[in-house]
């Protein structure tokens, strides 16, 4: 029993020596694994591409001086001598320049009036040309109005309704039916004679040819004037006729 006991004894004494030559293998072998998972799971850092930046640089502006560039001297003009007596006299002597305002736009100054001569007849003035517009109508409508519009020509022969002493209506009719006369363009001498109503509210009515020229177109243009010039101005209120009938005559 007790050699029993004593072995017992002795196999646990040697079983606790040879513990610790077993233990520290083990003990490196789990420090070599958790050193290569500790390896194993760090982050590596990762390498980018350089990045290249370009700069440009702005060319230098042209005729640019450098910093070191010397400064010119600034340059002393000499003052000017004093004009000598005599030619302070001759200045004096000298006409004075003419006034910019004679020079303005190109026109020449203008020469000083000359003062009449003793004797001197003035000269007459020219005849004034004889006032065709102001030719008074009769009684009965006959007389004539003429005026000379840019092409052609038209004149009054003739009235019809009573009595129209309204000078100024009659100017004023011819001129305007005259600002729509084109004359053709014929070789002959030739006149037609265009016959039309205006009633009291300047409205031209019954437009016909009384008197042909011969020349279809002529006599066309002339009735396409007297059309074209409708309305005319109202009536005069003192006239009592419901209408004036007008004999026009376009050479």
């Amino acid at each position: 029993m007790r050699d029993a006991v004593a072995d017992v004894l002795i196999q646990r004494r040697d079983l606790s020596r040879r513990e610790p030559s077993g233990l520290l293998p083990s003990l490196l072998v789990h420090g070599v694994l958790v050193a290569l998972l500790v390896v194993a799971t760090r982050p590596h850092p990762v390498e980018l591409p350089p990045q290249v930046l370009t700069v440009r640089l702005a060319p230098a502006a042209a005729g640019a001086k450098s910093r070191h560039a010397t400064v010119a001297a600034p340059r002393v003009e000499p003052k000017p001598e004093p004009p000598s007596k005599s030619q302070a006299e001759e200045a004096k002597k000298a006409p004075p320049a003419l006034k910019d305002q004679e020079t303005l736009f190109g026109q020449a100054a203008k020469p000083k009036a000359s003062k009449d001569k003793p004797g001197a007849v003035p000269p007459e003035p020219a005849p004034k040309p004889p006032d065709t517009a102001g030719a008074s109508f009769a009684e009965n409508g006959q007389g004539g109005v003429g005026i000379m519009p840019g092409v052609g020509a038209a004149g009054i022969t003739g009235l019809e309704g009573g009595n129209f002493p309204y000078q100024f209506y009659l100017e004023r009719m011819v001129t305007l039916i005259g600002e729509n006369w084109l004359r053709p363009q014929t070789g002959a001498d030739i006149t037609t004679v265009v016959y039309f109503q205006v009633h009291r509210d300047g409205s031209i009515r019954e437009a016909e040819i009384r008197k042909s020229s011969g020349s279809g177109v002529f006599d066309r243009a002339a009735i396409r004037a007297v059309i074209e010039s409708s309305p005319l101005p109202r009536l005069p209120a003192g006239y009592g006729g419901s209408f004036l009938g007008v004999h026009l005559t376009f050479h």
